[in-house]
């Protein structure tokens, strides 16, 4: 472990350096955000109806539990669809004024 003087002269050296520019967005062939959307999404509609299943009192399933796994199922249904329909139809077969209007609709700036 560091000691406190070499640790006070870490931090003021790093405050002497001032801001620094920000890291560049990750890219490349890997990158795919939306991708990784719907992987988190699916993962976390499973882990919620494992938990809701797991640990539920006996008898039937109360009501907040079963929208919990109404929920969920909807949500895994939505990204198996959107997976299945970019597997169909992908974007490069999409017409030009299609392209160009989500291009305006998710541009940054």
């Amino acid at each position: 472990m560091a000691s406190t003087p070499r640790l006070a002269a870490a931090v003021a050296a790093d405050r002497q350096a001032g801001p620094q520019p920000p890291s560049p967005r990750p890219s490349g062939p890997g990158w795919r955000p939306a991708r990784w959307a719907a992987c988190s999404l699916a993962a976390t509609s499973l882990l919620v109806i494992l938990i809701a299943v797991t640990v539920r009192p006996a008898g039937p399933l109360p009501g907040p539990q079963g929208v919990l796994i109404a929920g969920a199922v909807s949500a895994l249904c939505l990204v198996f669809a959107l997976a299945a329909a970019s597997l169909l139809w992908p974007a490069a077969r999409w017409p030009a004024a299609v392209r160009r209007r989500l291009d305006r609709l998710v541009s940054p700036a």
